[in-house]
């Protein structure tokens, strides 16, 4: 059975998304594989902590606007702490850290 995703793995998950190009909310809910109702949330979340920010744009051959996502100077900062992190932690053996550290006592 396939474990489930923390909350921050979900956010990391969308961020990824909108750094690989996925800059569009169906991109970015297939990329992260999520549902359309939670990448609404997390998108307000994201925007509301400064880490992105939507951009409008107007398409004039078809009249319509198009919402995409870019980061801001504060979320490329969380973005690059974040790929630092699952770096550190991926190189890491965790079960070995810990078994040392029991064995000591």
């Amino acid at each position: 059975m396939p474990k489930r995703r923390t909350r921050l793995e979900i956010y990391f998950d969308v961020l990824r998304a909108i750094k690989n190009g996925s800059d569009i909310k169906t991109r970015m809910m297939q990329a992260a594989n999520i549902s359309g109702h939670r990448i609404n949330e997390i998108l307000k979340s994201l925007i509301c902590q400064g880490f992105i920010e939507e951009l409008k744009t107007i398409h004039w051959s078809d009249k319509k606007i198009r919402v995409t996502y870019d980061f801001t100077p504060k979320g490329e900062k969380i973005m690059n702490y974040l790929e630092y992190t699952e770096e550190f932690l991926n190189e890491i053996d965790l079960k070995e850290l810990f078994r040392d550290k029991d064995s000591r006592v």
